[in-house]
């Protein structure tokens, strides 16, 4: 079956909250954690837009955070490495060998795109990040 390609794609390093790791309060201050659990890096190809989104959008629960770009990971990969890419991943770097570049980018959200009906959902997630460099991990 016919599936759709990445353009340019480049290797992407991702990781991941571990959310069962990670406390929602601390038992002794009873606050939010501050600092969370992450899991192993998982290296992933994708394709990259960067360019800060100009136009604040509007939703149900009130206006979206600007993104810095959005990186498009085919949702075939994803599910065979077992990610769900979710708030709070971290992209840490993107390219490999003497082109890498070490990131802090942050998931801000992500979104359905390609719907072919011979693949019956979704071919692309659209993960849009933020620059928080230099980040805290």
């Amino acid at each position: 079956m016919l599936q759709p390609r990445l353009l340019h794609k480049i290797s992407v390093t991702l990781v991941q909250i571990d959310r069962t790791a990670t406390p929602i309060l601390d038992v002794n201050l009873h606050e939010p954690v501050g600092q969370v659990a992450r899991k192993v890096s998982t290296t992933l190809f994708a394709q990259i837009q960067m360019g800060k989104d100009q136009n604040p959008k509007a939703g149900l629960d009130g206006v979206a955070a600007l993104s810095d770009g959005y990186v498009l990971f085919r949702y075939k990969d994803l599910v065979a490495a077992s990610i769900t890419i979710e708030h709070g991943d971290l992209i840490t770097q993107i390219g490999t060998g003497s082109v890498a570049r070490t990131v802090d980018y942050y998931i801000l959200g992500t979104k359905p795109m390609g719907h072919y009906q011979h693949l019956g959902g979704p071919s692309f997630i659209r993960a849009y990040f933020q620059d928080r460099q230099p980040g805290q991990r």
